[in-house]
């Protein structure tokens, strides 16, 4: 019999019931439970991201080329020009990406009891609504995108709610242009939430060419061009040649004012931070569930041992080497651990499964930013701790097996 066919056969034949059973149950659901707490922690750490990123992304594009600064006289000027020439060396720059500009205007809001502050956005016809509209709980978003939208305008709940505002009501908006304040009258068209609280409270949607039309603009006036579709690893690097490429055009033109180039990064740097943080809990989290399975395995492994003394002793006195000894028990400890990562896998992807489709475990969207915990399924990420699990749980099993094939044929012929 060969070598490996003699490991197997032993194993096979020793078994994990009677006196191994206890060890058994132990050790599958020790590396059950580890592998599906890792399983889970990737799959919501990675759902938090794309779920942040994405909402961040909806209010702030990934580049913003935003107004001249004058460095001769320290100053930016408010708004820019949305010029074919602009847009062309922002297309030579980051190729495919979706350009498009907006226009954003502090203003108030003011029923007869209350006022709030807020930021009215608009953007060009061209720009792709599907965020904004996403976002829309009540009402109707108005044909923005045609470049229309007459007097509507739309705001989130929290800002109806602290006004005392619903869908068709009109209310009154007043601007601060210059020295000038000037007035509108909007109607109520659609209310949104997208449980961003920061932006909840002051975003506003309002038609481009009123919005131009108060701050004195053309229909190519604008406060910054938007670059949307940028890779996110290379975000900084191409907002940073992008600079560089309209320094070098007004070298050219000998010009005192150079645009400048914001990214997402850098304005969205405190929701990106705090997605960050969550690589180091995850790391945290792995490294526990892994020493929780290690710590249950090498248990299980030594009761295996204890229990299966006297065979230890027959299988060396019929001439077994300590290798095929110590890989008979390495070969029953890794059929717990494959029973233990069948069980995690299908409770980790049931589990995933169903949040998806019933969205059973809610959140506190003033906390986290979202009303339901996200998951995701990430097939490479899975494979990838199924293969270190399995690694990790063939390292940690070969010490304790290297103890029972340590053992004398005598003195385990003498235990009981």
């Amino acid at each position: 019999m060969k070598k490996g066919q003699f490991v197997l056969t032993v194993a096979n034949r020793l078994g994990l019931g009677g006196n191994n059973r206890v060890a058994s149950v132990i050790a599958v659901v020790g590396v059950s439970c580890a592998l599906a707490v890792m399983l889970l922690t990737l799959s919501v750490s990675q759902g938090f991201k794309t779920a942040i990123r994405e909402k961040l992304s909806g209010f702030t594009a990934d580049i913003s080329v935003t107004p001249p600064y004058n460095y001769n006289k320290g100053v930016q000027s408010e708004y820019l020009t949305a010029d074919p020439s602009t847009v062309d060396l922002i297309k030579k720059a980051v190729p495919g990406a979706d350009i498009s500009f907006a226009l954003r205007q502090p203003g108030m809001l003011k029923t007869d009891d209350d006022y709030s502050v807020l930021l009215f956005t608009a953007f060009a016809p061209d720009h792709d609504f599907v965020f904004e509209k996403s976002n829309l709980t009540q009402g109707r978003f108005p044909s923005f995108r045609a470049g229309g939208g007459g007097d509507s305008i739309v705001v989130s709940q929290t800002v109806a709610s602290r006004l005392g505002l619903k869908t068709g009501d009109r209310v009154s908006a007043f601007f601060f242009a210059g020295d000038n304040i000037r007035a509108r009258k909007f109607t109520i068209a659609g209310l949104y939430s997208s449980n961003f609280g920061d932006f909840d409270k002051t975003v506003c949607y309002a038609p481009l060419d009123m919005l131009q039309r108060v701050c004195g603009l053309d229909s190519l006036g604008a406060s910054a061009i938007e670059v949307r579709g940028v890779a996110p690893d290379s975000i900084t690097q191409t907002a940073e040649r992008l600079q560089t490429d309209f320094v070098h055009r007004a070298e050219a033109q000998q010009s005192d004012s150079i645009l400048v180039v914001d990214n997402i990064t850098h304005s969205g740097a405190m929701y990106l931070n705090w997605l960050d943080l969550l690589d180091t809990n995850v790391v945290v989290i792995f490294i526990l569930m892994c020493c929780v399975a290690a710590i249950t395995l090498v248990s299980s492994l030594f009761i295996l041992i204890l229990n299966n003394i006297p065979t230890i002793g027959l299988l060396r006195a019929l001439g077994a080497s300590k290798p095929a000894v110590r890989n008979v028990f390495v070969a029953m400890a890794m059929r717990l651990v494959g029973s233990g990562m069948v069980i995690g896998n299908l409770l980790a992807l049931l589990t995933i499964w169903i949040q998806q489709k019933f969205l059973v475990f809610p959140l506190d969207p003033e906390s986290y930013y979202l009303s339901h915990v996200p998951m995701v399924f990430n097939l490479t990420g899975i494979v990838l701790i199924n293969v270190g699990v399995a690694a990790m749980s063939w390292l940690v099993l070969i010490l304790p097996a290297r103890v029972a094939s340590s053992i004398s044929p005598a003195r385990t012929m003498r235990c009981d």
